[in-house]
């Protein structure tokens, strides 16, 4: 058996959170480089790991859990977000949030 971690909250992990490079985002209404790119994903999982911190594979869930967590009045935004990644998955990403130029 593995020795305690140091840190109290395991990290959950997949290797699809390195496909997540949106190419930009938008700060004060000003569209700058984006900043969540892989390699960060990569060095704070690093970090984590050196600080001892247990590491396990991300899994699906369906919506009971995430209604067993999160507030009723929820419903509305699960269905925004959902179709958002439906739009996504079938190559028409949403246009970005208002800012200079939109």
């Amino acid at each position: 058996m593995p020795p305690p971690s140091a840190l109290a909250i395991p990290v959950v992990w997949s290797q699809q959170c390195l496909r997540h490079e949106p190419g930009g985002e938008v700060w004060l209404g000003v569209r700058e480089p984006g900043t969540e790119l892989p390699e960060r994903a990569r060095v704070i999982l690093a970090a984590l790991r050196a600080a001892g911190a247990d590491v396990v594979p991300a899994a699906a869930h369906g919506d009971e859990a995430l209604m067993a967590v999160h507030d009723r009045l929820v419903p509305a935004l699960r269905g925004l977000c959902r179709r958002a990644w439906q739009r996504r998955r079938r190559g028409r990403e949403p246009q970005p949030a208002a800012g200079p130029g939109n």
